[in-house]
Protein backbone atom coordinates (compact mmCIF):
# COMPACT_ATOMS: atom_id res chain seq x y z
CA UNK A 1 0.00 0.00 0.00
CA UNK A 2 1.34 3.43 -0.97
CA UNK A 3 1.54 5.99 1.82
CA UNK A 4 -1.23 8.59 1.83
CA UNK A 5 0.76 11.81 2.08
CA UNK A 6 -2.38 13.90 1.80
CA UNK A 7 -3.55 12.61 5.19
CA UNK A 8 -0.50 14.02 6.95
CA UNK A 9 -1.38 17.68 6.52
CA UNK A 10 -4.42 19.75 5.67
CA UNK A 11 -2.49 22.98 5.06
CA UNK A 12 0.38 21.73 2.89
CA UNK A 13 0.24 20.37 -0.63
CA UNK A 14 0.61 16.62 -0.98
CA UNK A 15 3.75 17.16 -3.04
CA UNK A 16 5.23 19.34 -0.27
CA UNK A 17 4.56 16.71 2.35
CA UNK A 18 6.05 14.03 0.10
CA UNK A 19 9.26 16.04 -0.36
CA UNK A 20 9.56 16.66 3.38
CA UNK A 21 9.10 12.95 4.10
CA UNK A 22 11.90 12.13 1.64
CA UNK A 23 14.21 14.60 3.36
CA UNK A 24 13.33 13.26 6.80
CA UNK A 25 13.92 9.69 5.65
CA UNK A 26 17.34 10.71 4.34
CA UNK A 27 18.23 12.25 7.71
CA UNK A 28 16.87 9.31 9.71
CA UNK A 29 18.87 6.81 7.62
CA UNK A 30 22.09 8.81 7.74
CA UNK A 31 22.13 9.79 4.05
CA UNK A 32 21.77 13.48 4.98
CA UNK A 33 23.72 14.71 7.99
CA UNK A 34 24.17 18.47 7.64
CA UNK A 35 22.62 20.69 10.30
CA UNK A 36 19.74 23.00 9.53
CA UNK A 37 20.64 26.67 9.12
CA UNK A 38 18.59 27.30 12.29
CA UNK A 39 20.39 24.70 14.43
CA UNK A 40 22.79 25.56 17.24
CA UNK A 41 26.37 24.74 16.37
CA UNK A 42 28.70 23.03 18.86
CA UNK A 43 31.24 25.82 18.45
CA UNK A 44 28.62 28.31 19.71
CA UNK A 45 28.47 26.59 23.11
CA UNK A 46 29.35 28.88 26.01
CA UNK A 47 29.95 27.34 29.43
CA UNK A 48 28.82 29.07 32.60
CA UNK A 49 32.35 29.27 34.01
CA UNK A 50 35.84 28.15 33.06
CA UNK A 51 35.66 24.40 33.40
CA UNK A 52 37.56 21.91 35.50
CA UNK A 53 37.86 18.84 33.30
CA UNK A 54 38.76 15.30 34.20
CA UNK A 55 42.05 14.05 32.84
CA UNK A 56 41.25 11.73 29.94
CA UNK A 57 44.97 11.23 29.17
CA UNK A 58 44.53 12.97 25.87
CA UNK A 59 42.70 9.98 24.41
CA UNK A 60 39.48 11.74 23.48
CA UNK A 61 37.04 14.40 24.57
CA UNK A 62 33.30 15.04 24.33
CA UNK A 63 31.47 17.78 22.48
CA UNK A 64 30.24 20.50 24.89
CA UNK A 65 26.58 19.52 24.90
CA UNK A 66 27.52 15.86 25.33
CA UNK A 67 29.40 16.91 28.47
CA UNK A 68 26.25 18.60 29.80
CA UNK A 69 24.14 15.56 29.05
CA UNK A 70 26.49 13.25 30.94
CA UNK A 71 26.74 15.58 33.95
CA UNK A 72 22.97 15.70 34.30
CA UNK A 73 22.57 11.94 33.77
CA UNK A 74 25.11 11.07 36.50
CA UNK A 75 23.73 13.48 39.09
CA UNK A 76 21.88 12.21 42.17
CA UNK A 77 19.08 14.67 41.45
CA UNK A 78 18.43 13.09 38.05
CA UNK A 79 18.48 9.58 39.50
CA UNK A 80 15.83 10.49 42.09
CA UNK A 81 13.32 11.33 39.34
CA UNK A 82 12.60 7.59 39.24
CA UNK A 83 10.79 7.90 42.58
CA UNK A 84 8.96 11.17 41.93
CA UNK A 85 5.34 11.60 40.85
CA UNK A 86 4.52 12.17 37.22
CA UNK A 87 0.74 12.13 37.65
CA UNK A 88 -0.02 9.37 40.19
CA UNK A 89 1.60 9.22 43.63
CA UNK A 90 2.47 5.74 44.92
CA UNK A 91 0.30 3.87 42.44
CA UNK A 92 -0.29 0.16 42.92
CA UNK A 93 0.38 -0.41 39.21
CA UNK A 94 4.08 -0.77 38.35
CA UNK A 95 3.46 0.52 34.83
CA UNK A 96 2.25 3.96 35.88
CA UNK A 97 4.89 6.48 34.83
CA UNK A 98 7.34 8.19 37.17
CA UNK A 99 8.94 11.57 36.46
CA UNK A 100 11.98 9.71 35.09
CA UNK A 101 9.85 7.73 32.62
CA UNK A 102 8.32 10.98 31.41
CA UNK A 103 11.81 12.49 31.03
CA UNK A 104 13.03 9.45 29.12
CA UNK A 105 10.16 9.74 26.65
CA UNK A 106 10.72 13.46 26.19
CA UNK A 107 14.34 12.64 25.36
CA UNK A 108 13.36 10.00 22.79
CA UNK A 109 10.76 12.19 21.12
CA UNK A 110 12.88 15.33 21.15
CA UNK A 111 15.87 13.52 19.64
CA UNK A 112 13.61 12.07 16.93
CA UNK A 113 12.40 15.54 15.99
CA UNK A 114 15.92 17.02 16.17
CA UNK A 115 17.34 14.35 13.88
CA UNK A 116 14.47 14.66 11.43
CA UNK A 117 14.74 18.44 11.01
CA UNK A 118 18.51 18.80 11.31
CA UNK A 119 18.73 20.36 14.78
CA UNK A 120 21.60 19.68 17.20
CA UNK A 121 20.77 16.32 18.78
CA UNK A 122 23.30 16.64 21.61
CA UNK A 123 21.91 19.98 22.77
CA UNK A 124 18.34 18.74 22.40
CA UNK A 125 19.08 15.65 24.50
CA UNK A 126 20.84 17.62 27.25
CA UNK A 127 17.94 20.08 27.62
CA UNK A 128 15.39 17.27 27.52
CA UNK A 129 17.28 15.28 30.17
CA UNK A 130 17.46 18.27 32.48
CA UNK A 131 14.09 19.88 31.84
CA UNK A 132 12.32 18.35 34.88
CA UNK A 133 15.30 17.93 37.21
CA UNK A 134 13.85 20.63 39.48
CA UNK A 135 10.57 18.83 40.13
CA UNK A 136 9.54 18.41 43.74
CA UNK A 137 8.00 15.32 45.34
CA UNK A 138 4.27 14.85 44.58
CA UNK A 139 4.56 16.26 41.07
CA UNK A 140 2.96 19.56 40.16
CA UNK A 141 0.97 19.49 43.38
CA UNK A 142 4.23 19.50 45.30
CA UNK A 143 4.85 22.94 43.79
CA UNK A 144 1.62 24.18 45.33
CA UNK A 145 2.41 22.75 48.78
CA UNK A 146 5.98 24.10 48.82
CA UNK A 147 4.77 27.53 47.72
CA UNK A 148 2.13 27.59 50.44
CA UNK A 149 4.68 26.42 53.05
CA UNK A 150 7.06 29.21 52.03
CA UNK A 151 4.28 31.77 52.46
CA UNK A 152 3.02 30.37 55.77
CA UNK A 153 6.52 30.15 57.22
CA UNK A 154 7.20 33.80 56.40
CA UNK A 155 5.02 35.74 53.98
CA UNK A 156 7.94 38.11 53.32
CA UNK A 157 9.72 35.21 51.59
CA UNK A 158 7.48 35.69 48.56
CA UNK A 159 9.31 38.97 47.96
CA UNK A 160 12.68 37.21 48.09
CA UNK A 161 12.32 33.61 46.92
CA UNK A 162 9.13 33.91 44.90
CA UNK A 163 6.76 30.99 44.38
CA UNK A 164 8.12 27.51 43.76
CA UNK A 165 8.26 26.60 40.07
CA UNK A 166 10.06 23.48 38.92
CA UNK A 167 11.67 25.13 35.89
CA UNK A 168 13.30 27.74 38.15
CA UNK A 169 14.29 25.09 40.69
CA UNK A 170 15.80 23.12 37.80
CA UNK A 171 18.19 25.99 37.18
CA UNK A 172 19.04 26.11 40.90
CA UNK A 173 19.73 22.36 40.84
CA UNK A 174 22.21 22.46 37.95
CA UNK A 175 23.77 25.73 39.15
CA UNK A 176 24.27 25.04 42.87
CA UNK A 177 22.58 21.92 44.28
CA UNK A 178 23.95 19.11 42.12
CA UNK A 179 27.66 18.36 42.27
CA UNK A 180 30.16 16.67 40.01
CA UNK A 181 31.45 13.54 41.67
CA UNK A 182 35.21 13.52 42.00
CA UNK A 183 35.61 17.11 40.84
CA UNK A 184 33.96 19.19 43.55
CA UNK A 185 32.31 22.54 43.37
CA UNK A 186 28.69 23.57 43.53
CA UNK A 187 26.60 22.93 40.45
CA UNK A 188 27.33 21.17 37.18
CA UNK A 189 28.75 24.16 35.27
CA UNK A 190 26.60 23.61 32.20
CA UNK A 191 26.52 25.64 29.01
CA UNK A 192 24.28 28.69 28.87
CA UNK A 193 22.27 27.07 26.07
CA UNK A 194 21.30 24.12 28.28
CA UNK A 195 20.69 26.24 31.37
CA UNK A 196 18.38 28.56 29.47
CA UNK A 197 16.62 25.60 27.85
CA UNK A 198 15.85 24.12 31.29
CA UNK A 199 14.37 27.29 32.74
CA UNK A 200 12.45 28.26 29.59
CA UNK A 201 10.53 25.00 29.13
CA UNK A 202 6.89 25.32 30.16
CA UNK A 203 4.49 22.51 29.39
CA UNK A 204 1.65 24.39 31.07
CA UNK A 205 1.87 27.46 28.83
CA UNK A 206 -0.77 26.41 26.30
CA UNK A 207 1.47 27.36 23.37
CA UNK A 208 1.44 24.96 20.43
CA UNK A 209 4.07 26.76 18.37
CA UNK A 210 7.22 28.43 19.67
CA UNK A 211 9.98 30.39 17.93
CA UNK A 212 13.44 31.09 19.42
CA UNK A 213 13.80 34.45 21.09
CA UNK A 214 16.18 36.67 19.16
CA UNK A 215 18.83 37.35 21.78
CA UNK A 216 22.57 36.84 21.57
CA UNK A 217 24.54 34.32 23.63
CA UNK A 218 26.02 37.05 25.82
CA UNK A 219 22.51 37.91 27.02
CA UNK A 220 21.51 34.42 28.21
CA UNK A 221 22.21 35.23 31.84
CA UNK A 222 20.65 38.67 31.47
CA UNK A 223 17.43 37.10 30.18
CA UNK A 224 17.40 34.54 33.00
CA UNK A 225 17.93 37.28 35.59
CA UNK A 226 15.13 39.37 34.07
CA UNK A 227 12.74 36.42 34.28
CA UNK A 228 13.66 35.51 37.86
CA UNK A 229 13.23 39.10 39.01
CA UNK A 230 9.84 39.29 37.30
CA UNK A 231 8.65 36.07 38.96
CA UNK A 232 9.68 37.38 42.38
CA UNK A 233 8.03 40.73 41.70
CA UNK A 234 4.79 39.06 40.64
CA UNK A 235 4.96 36.60 43.56
CA UNK A 236 4.79 39.51 45.97
CA UNK A 237 1.47 40.54 44.40
CA UNK A 238 -0.33 37.22 44.96
CA UNK A 239 -3.34 37.56 47.30
CA UNK A 240 -2.85 34.36 49.30
CA UNK A 241 -5.77 33.10 51.37
CA UNK A 242 -5.20 33.56 55.16
CA UNK A 243 -4.03 30.33 56.79
CA UNK A 244 -7.14 29.96 58.95
CA UNK A 245 -9.28 29.95 55.81
CA UNK A 246 -7.47 26.95 54.30
CA UNK A 247 -9.98 24.14 54.93
CA UNK A 248 -8.52 21.29 52.92
CA UNK A 249 -5.82 20.34 50.44
CA UNK A 250 -7.89 21.24 47.41
CA UNK A 251 -7.86 24.86 48.61
CA UNK A 252 -4.08 24.87 48.29
CA UNK A 253 -4.20 23.31 44.84
CA UNK A 254 -6.91 25.65 43.56
CA UNK A 255 -5.08 28.67 44.95
CA UNK A 256 -1.91 27.69 43.10
CA UNK A 257 -3.69 26.86 39.85
CA UNK A 258 -5.89 29.93 39.99
CA UNK A 259 -4.33 32.85 41.81
CA UNK A 260 -0.66 31.95 41.64
CA UNK A 261 -0.43 30.88 38.01
CA UNK A 262 -2.80 33.67 37.04
CA UNK A 263 -0.56 36.34 38.53
CA UNK A 264 2.57 34.73 37.12
CA UNK A 265 1.32 35.01 33.53
CA UNK A 266 2.98 38.41 33.60
CA UNK A 267 6.37 36.71 33.98
CA UNK A 268 7.49 34.65 31.03
CA UNK A 269 10.65 33.44 29.33
CA UNK A 270 10.96 32.19 25.75
CA UNK A 271 13.39 29.50 24.55
CA UNK A 272 16.46 30.89 22.80
CA UNK A 273 17.51 27.95 20.63
CA UNK A 274 15.62 25.81 18.16
CA UNK A 275 16.58 22.81 20.27
CA UNK A 276 14.97 24.31 23.39
CA UNK A 277 11.84 24.94 21.33
CA UNK A 278 11.76 21.24 20.47
CA UNK A 279 11.84 20.26 24.15
CA UNK A 280 9.21 22.90 24.95
CA UNK A 281 6.77 21.28 22.51
CA UNK A 282 7.82 17.69 23.24
CA UNK A 283 7.10 18.09 26.95
CA UNK A 284 3.37 18.44 26.30
CA UNK A 285 3.45 15.96 23.43
CA UNK A 286 4.88 13.31 25.76
CA UNK A 287 2.95 13.83 28.98
CA UNK A 288 -0.59 13.99 27.60
CA UNK A 289 -0.65 10.49 26.04
CA UNK A 290 1.24 9.05 29.02
CA UNK A 291 -1.06 10.66 31.57
CA UNK A 292 -4.06 9.32 29.70
CA UNK A 293 -2.64 5.78 29.76
CA UNK A 294 -2.00 6.14 33.50
CA UNK A 295 -5.57 7.28 34.07
CA UNK A 296 -6.83 4.23 32.19
CA UNK A 297 -4.56 1.95 34.25
CA UNK A 298 -5.79 3.54 37.46
CA UNK A 299 -9.42 3.08 36.43
CA UNK A 300 -10.12 6.82 36.38
CA UNK A 301 -10.95 6.84 32.65
CA UNK A 302 -11.95 4.30 30.01
CA UNK A 303 -10.34 4.31 26.60
CA UNK A 304 -13.70 4.62 24.87
CA UNK A 305 -14.45 7.86 26.69
CA UNK A 306 -12.13 9.94 24.51
CA UNK A 307 -14.26 12.15 22.22
CA UNK A 308 -14.32 10.81 18.67
CA UNK A 309 -12.96 14.05 17.23
CA UNK A 310 -9.80 13.62 19.30
CA UNK A 311 -9.49 9.94 18.38
CA UNK A 312 -9.73 10.81 14.69
CA UNK A 313 -6.65 13.04 14.91
CA UNK A 314 -4.60 11.46 17.70
CA UNK A 315 -5.73 7.85 18.09
CA UNK A 316 -6.81 6.16 21.31
CA UNK A 317 -3.51 4.77 22.67
CA UNK A 318 -0.11 6.15 23.62
CA UNK A 319 1.78 4.68 20.65
CA UNK A 320 -0.55 6.07 17.99
CA UNK A 321 -0.89 9.40 19.80
CA UNK A 322 2.84 10.04 20.09
CA UNK A 323 3.53 8.85 16.55
CA UNK A 324 0.83 11.08 15.06
CA UNK A 325 1.90 14.09 17.12
CA UNK A 326 5.61 13.75 16.30
CA UNK A 327 4.84 13.28 12.61
CA UNK A 328 2.74 16.44 12.58
CA UNK A 329 5.43 18.46 14.40
CA UNK A 330 8.19 17.30 12.05
CA UNK A 331 6.23 18.01 8.88
CA UNK A 332 5.13 21.46 10.01
CA UNK A 333 8.50 22.47 11.50
CA UNK A 334 10.82 21.28 8.73
CA UNK A 335 13.18 24.02 7.44
CA UNK A 336 11.55 26.56 9.74
CA UNK A 337 12.94 28.54 12.65
CA UNK A 338 10.06 27.46 14.88
CA UNK A 339 8.62 24.26 16.26
CA UNK A 340 4.93 23.50 16.40
CA UNK A 341 1.86 21.64 15.25
CA UNK A 342 -0.49 22.32 12.38
CA UNK A 343 -3.51 24.40 13.40
CA UNK A 344 -5.71 21.31 13.12
CA UNK A 345 -3.47 19.23 15.39
CA UNK A 346 -3.02 22.09 17.86
CA UNK A 347 -6.80 22.25 18.20
CA UNK A 348 -6.95 18.48 18.84
CA UNK A 349 -4.20 18.69 21.48
CA UNK A 350 -5.97 21.59 23.20
CA UNK A 351 -9.22 19.61 23.29
CA UNK A 352 -7.35 16.59 24.66
CA UNK A 353 -5.82 18.69 27.47
CA UNK A 354 -9.25 20.08 28.40
CA UNK A 355 -10.69 16.55 28.37
CA UNK A 356 -7.98 15.22 30.71
CA UNK A 357 -7.71 18.17 33.08
CA UNK A 358 -10.66 17.42 35.42
CA UNK A 359 -9.41 13.86 35.87
CA UNK A 360 -6.02 14.88 37.23
CA UNK A 361 -7.72 15.60 40.52
CA UNK A 362 -8.85 11.98 40.73
CA UNK A 363 -5.36 10.53 40.57
CA UNK A 364 -3.18 13.09 42.32
CA UNK A 365 -1.67 13.00 45.77
CA UNK A 366 -3.82 15.56 47.55
CA UNK A 367 -6.98 13.49 46.95
CA UNK A 368 -5.19 10.29 47.94
CA UNK A 369 -3.87 11.84 51.12
CA UNK A 370 -7.40 12.55 52.31
CA UNK A 371 -8.43 8.96 51.73
CA UNK A 372 -10.74 9.79 48.84
CA UNK A 373 -9.50 6.92 46.71
CA UNK A 374 -9.27 3.44 48.27
CA UNK A 375 -6.76 2.31 45.62
CA UNK A 376 -4.11 4.61 46.99
CA UNK A 377 -1.12 3.57 49.08
CA UNK A 378 -0.53 7.12 50.27
CA UNK A 379 -0.98 7.23 54.06
CA UNK A 380 -3.92 9.18 55.35
CA UNK A 381 -2.83 12.62 56.48
CA UNK A 382 -2.60 16.26 55.65
CA UNK A 383 0.08 17.03 53.05
CA UNK A 384 0.02 20.70 53.95
CA UNK A 385 0.68 19.96 57.62
CA UNK A 386 3.49 17.62 56.64
CA UNK A 387 5.12 20.25 54.46
CA UNK A 388 4.78 22.96 57.12
CA UNK A 389 6.20 20.56 59.70
CA UNK A 390 9.29 19.90 57.58
CA UNK A 391 9.86 23.60 56.96
CA UNK A 392 9.86 24.30 60.69
CA UNK A 393 11.99 21.27 61.55
CA UNK A 394 14.74 22.07 59.04
CA UNK A 395 14.85 25.77 59.85
CA UNK A 396 15.29 24.92 63.53
CA UNK A 397 18.14 22.54 62.69
CA UNK A 398 19.92 25.17 60.61
CA UNK A 399 19.49 27.81 63.32
CA UNK A 400 20.78 25.54 66.09
CA UNK A 401 22.73 22.59 64.65
CA UNK A 402 24.09 21.42 68.02
CA UNK A 403 20.55 20.89 69.34
CA UNK A 404 19.53 18.88 66.25
CA UNK A 405 22.47 16.52 65.61
CA UNK A 406 20.26 13.91 63.96
CA UNK A 407 18.50 16.22 61.53
CA UNK A 408 18.71 14.86 58.00
CA UNK A 409 19.32 18.29 56.47
CA UNK A 410 22.61 18.37 58.38
CA UNK A 411 23.46 14.69 58.13
CA UNK A 412 22.49 14.07 54.51
CA UNK A 413 22.09 17.25 52.49
CA UNK A 414 25.43 18.68 53.56
CA UNK A 415 27.30 15.41 53.37
CA UNK A 416 26.47 15.06 49.67
CA UNK A 417 28.18 18.35 48.80
CA UNK A 418 30.90 20.61 50.14
CA UNK A 419 29.14 22.96 52.56
CA UNK A 420 31.23 26.05 51.86
CA UNK A 421 30.95 25.72 48.09
CA UNK A 422 27.20 25.24 48.29
CA UNK A 423 26.71 28.19 50.65
CA UNK A 424 28.96 30.39 48.52
CA UNK A 425 26.60 29.75 45.61
CA UNK A 426 23.50 30.75 47.61
CA UNK A 427 22.76 34.49 47.83
CA UNK A 428 24.19 35.76 51.12
CA UNK A 429 21.26 37.25 52.98
CA UNK A 430 19.11 36.53 56.02
CA UNK A 431 16.97 34.17 53.92
CA UNK A 432 19.85 31.84 53.02
CA UNK A 433 18.53 29.13 55.36
CA UNK A 434 15.11 29.26 53.67
CA UNK A 435 16.69 28.82 50.24
CA UNK A 436 18.57 25.82 51.63
CA UNK A 437 15.41 24.26 53.07
CA UNK A 438 13.60 24.65 49.73
CA UNK A 439 16.56 23.11 47.88
CA UNK A 440 16.55 20.16 50.28
CA UNK A 441 12.81 19.42 50.26
CA UNK A 442 12.50 19.90 46.50
CA UNK A 443 14.99 17.09 46.01
CA UNK A 444 12.93 14.55 47.98
CA UNK A 445 11.40 11.51 46.39
CA UNK A 446 7.74 10.90 47.27
CA UNK A 447 8.59 8.12 49.72
CA UNK A 448 11.27 10.16 51.45
CA UNK A 449 8.82 13.05 51.90
CA UNK A 450 6.41 10.76 53.75
CA UNK A 451 9.20 9.13 55.76
CA UNK A 452 10.66 12.47 56.88
CA UNK A 453 7.25 13.81 57.88
CA UNK A 454 5.93 10.72 59.64
CA UNK A 455 6.35 12.43 63.04
CA UNK A 456 3.97 15.24 62.10
CA UNK A 457 1.29 14.04 64.56
CA UNK A 458 3.63 13.54 67.52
Amino acid sequence: MKPDFSSLSSDLLESEVKDICKEVTARNTGKKTDLSEFATKNEDAVRQEEDVRRDLSGAYEYAPFQVDNRRIAFSNEYQRLSKKTQVCTRPQNDHVASRLIHTDRVILGAKAVAKAIGANEDLTEAIARGHDIGHSPLGHLGEAFITRAIYDFNDKLMNVLGVFKHNIQGLHVVDRVASRKGVGGAGLNLTHQVRHGIISHDGESGKYSVEPNKIIVADYDKDIKRYLEKVIEKSGEIPFVPSDEIKNESDVVNEYRGKVLGVLKGASITPVTLEACIVFIMDVLSYLPQDFEDMVRMGVLRRDQIPLGIVAKLGDNIADMINNLITDVIIHSYEKNKIGYSEEMAEAVDCFKKFLYPNYYKVNSWAYAQGRDPRSQVPSGDIKRRMDFLFRRYHEALRDPLSHPNSSILGKFFTERKIKMYLDSVPEDKFRSSRTVVDYIAGFTDDYFFAESEDVNK
